[in-house]
């Protein structure tokens, strides 16, 4: 009896090895394994098969006996330094193996050039696709319950560059840099702290003379929807009721702070100088920030507007106030980002009566708007809903010093899912971090009635941008991603700034030139970055453009306008650029030093026609007109900042349209660089 339970026993223990045999043979990852090295024996003997070389024969022989003894087995990468393991390519075995660029996954060929940077058996795969690292089923692509950081999907993935990058650029992670710009531009700060601090800069215009400014009826209709009068505005919409709308707008109108300049009551405007402020809007080059519908600018290319579309001003301003903003936009609205153009009364009433002809038929309601007198109980109201809403995120308002802000987005990236308020949204329906961030986005209100939230303006497709860069804000950033000795050098990187102080940044900030060019990580992206144009340009040529600018390429529509500036402002201006604003690869001393003989510059002409520059550039009156003229490139460039952009264009001048890199050897270079300034008689 003992032995039949004896051969009993034994027979259930083979029987549960065989099912541990058979139920691992079963997994997935078995599967794969072997399906990936039955390709990959197929595709060496093909190889085999097309060899002409002894040695290469052999060499794939052992290749191919090599895969035939290779068994199933749980691949992993330890990394010691994170304290992290992956096992991840126990199913993505071809992740570094060209062979497999065009086949399925999970064999597929990891995309370069990200592998080249990131090396996997010293950066793993979840530090930047998240997910269950460690695990080798379905599950570690996310969806399981429960776990705080699930697999992203491959279009937010730039996400997780910004976890251990913090100075990603356009050209590396070009949806995360507009995510975080959208959030920047839309104001998003004013009501939600990142990084633990809330924006000092208001993106809206201070309302402490709103009254002054605007017309009731126009204000009453823009408080209902924003985008019923400019489609680019950045002002949300926070559908509010009918009487909410009333209140806030009452309560804006008892705004007052400046009194009324008499000296503009009476002015009535005409025709003549309607045409006369046409001629002086063209002059000054406003359309390189403003739009309008009838005109149009010169040049093809076109480049972000800081300014509002002006079309239907005529619906919305006080001419009074208009004919003293466009005299000195900062003394009659601090902060703004209107440049100074000295204008005297009577070309600042020319060119507001042609702003103010503008749209005249579609304006007649609102011109003979009564005289409005806000209810004081409304008005108390508004204050109150000014308050709620967090106005003063994004505007200045006199007596409110703070609102009602919404919750802090640290962390947001890696919210568990469990704690999103999905309201009474079915269980397991379209349940994910990324579906909840784009709608708050887009449509805030889906889950809940009576949110604070509003919805901000953003075009089609921008959600994902904005959902990538807040996925990017997690409590796991990695300070140490290098193991010892395997440190690359970091690139150099320019560490100009806006001047601050003395004269020159009272004219810096007069002339508002950071509203349309980049300084170090300030500015906008209207004129070209001015981080290191002071060695990139001479110091006479730089005089004679600030005193008389003349447009470099024709085919852009932004224009530098002109300011009039006196001579001893453009010596400051001059001073700055070209002390300051110095790039650290162009040397300051060793101008004269290349070789300008006749000789040296004829190779470099022949080169220039060779690598087709003329398809782009103009020269002795033949070529493109997309990139600058490079005749009298002499007067305007300095010699070492030309030899160092032809070495790298985009390290020199971010941003540059100059691609690819020509790859060109230090001897063409100074070919080049000789016909450029000596050019061949």
């Amino acid at each position: 009896m003992r032995d039949f339970f004896f051969g009993l026993f034994g027979l259930a223990v083979l029987l549960g090895l065989g099912a541990v045999i058979w139920q691992h043979n079963q997994r997935p990852w078995v599967r794969y394994q072997r399906e990936f090295y039955a390709q990959k024996e197929k595709l060496l003997i093909e190889a085999k098969n097309k060899a002409r070389d002894v040695r290469e024969t052999e060499r794939l022989d052992r290749e191919i006996e090599k895969i035939r003894a290779t068994s199933p087995q749980v691949q992993q990468i330890a990394l010691s330094h994170l304290n992290w393991a992956d096992r991840c390519t126990t199913c993505h075995l071809g992740i570094e193996d060209p062979q497999f660029s065009n086949a399925p996954q999970p064999f597929r060929t990891h995309p370069e050039p990200f592998l080249s940077w990131h090396p996997p058996e010293q950066f793993g795969c979840t530090p930047c696709h998240r997910g269950q690292g460690l695990a080798t089923t379905r599950d570690a692509h996310g969806g399981a319950r429960n776990w705080k950081e699930p697999m992203l999907p491959a279009e937010f993935l730039e996400a997780s560059c910004a976890t251990c990058h913090r100075n990603l650029t356009k050209r590396v992670a070009p949806i995360w840099f507009r995510g975080r710009e959208l959030v920047d531009f839309l104001g998003c700060r004013g009501c939600h702290a990142i990084g633990g601090l809330k924006s000092a800069e208001k993106i809206g215009p201070p309302l402490n003379n709103e009254s002054r400014k605007v017309k009731p009826g126009w204000l009453l209709n823009y408080l209902k929807d924003p985008r019923k009068y400019s489609a680019e505005t950045r002002m949300p919409n926070y559908k509010l009721p009918e009487a909410e709308t009333l209140a806030l707008r009452d309560f804006l109108m008892t705004l007052r702070t400046d009194p009324d300049p008499a000296e503009a009551v009476r002015w009535d405007p005409g025709e003549k100088q309607a045409a006369r402020g046409k001629k002086l809007f063209e002059d000054l080059g406003c359309l390189s920030c403003h739009a309008l519908a009838a005109a149009k600018p010169a040049g093809f290319f076109q480049a972000p507007k800081p300014g509002p579309e002006l079309s239907r001003i005529r619906e919305k301003i006080n001419p009074v106030w208009l004919v003293n903003y466009l005299m000195d936009p900062s003394r009659v609205q601090p902060g703004t980002r209107m440049p100074l153009y000295r204008l005297t009364r009577d070309q600042a009433q020319d060119l507001a009566a042609f702003l103010l002809s503008q749209n005249a038929e579609n304006s007649k309601d609102q011109d003979g708007e009564p005289a409005f007198q806000p209810d004081p109980a409304r008005a108390r109201e508004g204050k109150g809903l000014a308050i709620k809403y967090n106005c003063v995120g994004c505007h200045e308002i006199e007596g409110i010093r703070q609102g009602e802000a919404g919750p802090p987005l640290d962390g947001i990236g890696g919210r568990n899912v469990e704690r999103l308020d999905f309201g009474s949204n079915p269980k397991g329906k379209d349940r994910s971090l990324y579906s909840w961030l784009e709608a708050k986005l887009t449509t805030p209100r889906t889950y809940r009635e009576g949110l604070k939230m509003p919805e901000v303006n953003l075009r089609r497709g921008e959600e994902k941008a904005v959902v990538t860069f807040l996925l990017s804000l997690v409590a796991r950033p990695f300070p140490e991603l290098h193991p010892e000795g395997t440190r690359v050098a970091a690139p150099h990187t320019l560490e100009p700034a806006v001047p601050s102080g003395g004269p020159a940044g009272t004219l810096w900030r007069k002339l508002q030139c950071t509203s349309c060019h980049r300084i170090g990580n300030s500015g906008g992206s209207i004129g070209p970055d001015l981080s290191g144009e002071g060695s990139r340009v001479r110091r006479a040529w730089l005089e004679q453009y600030l005193k008389r600018p003349k447009p470099l390429r024709p085919l852009l529509q932004a224009r530098m306008p002109d300011f009039h500036l006196q001579d001893s402002e453009v010596r400051i201006l001059a001073d700055f650029i070209s002390t300051s604003l110095w790039s650290q690869d162009v040397g300051r001393n060793s101008r004269g030093s290349l070789d300008l003989s006749r000789e040296t510059a004829e190779k470099g002409r022949l080169l220039l026609r060779e690598s087709g520059c003329i398809g782009c550039h103009e020269l002795e009156g033949k070529g493109g007109k997309v990139g600058p003229r490079l005749d009298r490139i002499a007067e305007r460039l300095n010699e070492d900042w030309i030899r160092a952009y032809l070495k790298d264009p985009q390290r020199m001048f971010r941003g540059a349209a100059m691609t690819p890199n020509y790859g060109f050897d230090d001897e063409q270079i100074r070919a080049l660089t000789a016909y450029l300034l000596r050019g061949v008689p």
